[in-house]
C-alpha cells in the first residue's frame, strides 16, 4: 500500500489517472497495478492499465524524492486508431518534461510516412526547442525543426542514403515562424564531382524570389576561369517582370565572363 506522503506527491504531479482522492476506489478503477520499490532512479515504478483513459499499459518512474522521471505509455487499440499514436515515452528533470518520443501506428505511418517523432524541451522551462521526425522510407531521411518562443526558426532535412542530389537542406523562417526567407541545399560528394556544386542558397520574401547563389568546387572553379559562385538576382518592379541578372564571381568578388547556359533558375 502506498504511503500517504508518496500518494500526495503523485497527486500533486497530476496523476489522477493513478490515484484520485481515495486510494481504494482509485485502485479499483484500474485493471491491474504493479509497484517496483527500487527502480533505476532509486525510487518507485508504478505499472498500471487504464483502458477508459486509452492506456493499455503504463509505467511511471519516480526517483527517491517521488519526482516523476519517466513515463512509458502504450495505448489501447481503440485509442491508437483514433490518434495514430501507439506509444509515448517521456523523460523529466525536476518535474519538467525534457524529451518525448512518440511512436506511430502502422496506419499512421502509411498515411503520413512518419515512424517516430522526438521532441526536445528546454530544461528550465519545458518549452519545445527541437522536433525530430524519422520517416518510414530510408530515402526520405529525417528532419529536425528548431523552435524559439513557440515559433519555427529553421528546418533541417538530412538524406543519409542519398548518393546523388541533396545530402541536406536547411529552410530558414521569418519572424512569423512560417514564411520562408532562405533555403540552403548541400550536395552529396558524388554530385559535387559530377555537377561541380557544393551548395546553393535561395532567398525570398514571401512569394517573391530575391536571389539564388550556387557555390562551386575548386575543381570546377579551376576549369571555369576561377569562378567560385554564380549569383542570380531578380529585379523588383511593381508591374513589369524583368529577366533575372546572372553573374559569375571569382574569389576576389570580380565578375567572370562565362558562356554557359542558364537553365537552373
Amino acid at each position: 500500500m502506498l504511503d500517504p506522503a508518496y500518494k500526495r506527491k503523485v497527486m500533486q504531479r497530476g496523476w489522477n489517472l493513478l490515484l484520485c482522492c481515495f486510494l481504494v476506489p482509485a485502485l479499483a478503477a484500474y485493471d491491474e497495478i504493479g509497484l517496483d520499490e527500487n527502480n533505476e532512479f532509486g525510487g518507485r515504478t508504478v505499472t498500471f492499465q487504464a483502458p477508459e483513459k486509452g492506456i493499455f499499459r503504463g509505467k511511471d518512474y519516480f526517483d527517491s524524492g517521488s519526482n516523476i522521471m519517466r513515463h512509458d505509455w502504450q495505448f489501447t487499440e481503440e485509442s491508437s486508431l483514433a490518434s495514430g499514436i501507439q506509444r509515448k515515452v517521456a523523460e523529466f528533470l525536476f518535474d519538467i518534461k525534457t524529451k518525448e518520443t512518440t511512436y506511430f501506428t502502422a496506419k499512421y505511418q502509411s498515411l503520413r510516412r512518419v515512424a517516430t517523432q522526438i521532441d526536445h524541451f528546454e530544461q528550465a522551462t519545458g518549452v519545445l526547442m527541437r522536433r525530430e521526425k524519422h520517416f518510414t522510407t530510408e530515402s526520405m531521411g529525417y528532419s529536425v525543426t528548431h523552435f524559439q518562443l513557440g515559433k519555427a526558426t529553421k528546418l533541417e532535412w538530412f538524406y543519409p542514403e542519398n548518393a546523388e542530389g541533396y545530402s541536406q537542406t536547411v529552410t530558414h523562417y521569418g519572424d512569423d515562424g512560417s514564411t520562408v526567407v532562405q533555403e540552403e541545399h548541400f550536395y552529396t560528394p558524388r554530385s559535387q564531382r559530377k555537377e561541380g556544386m557544393v551548395k546553393s542558397e535561395y532567398f525570398s520574401r514571401g512569394e517573391k524570389k530575391l536571389k539564388r547563389i550556387w557555390y562551386y568546387t575548386p575543381e570546377w572553379s579551376a576549369a571555369n576561369k576561377g569562378a567560385v559562385k554564380k549569383v542570380v538576382e531578380y529585379p523588383e518592379h511593381p508591374v513589369i517582370e524583368f529577366p533575372p541578372n546572372v553573374n559569375y564571381y571569382d574569389a576576389k568578388g570580380e565578375v567572370v565572363e562565362l558562356n554557359l547556359p542558364h537553365t537552373d533558375f
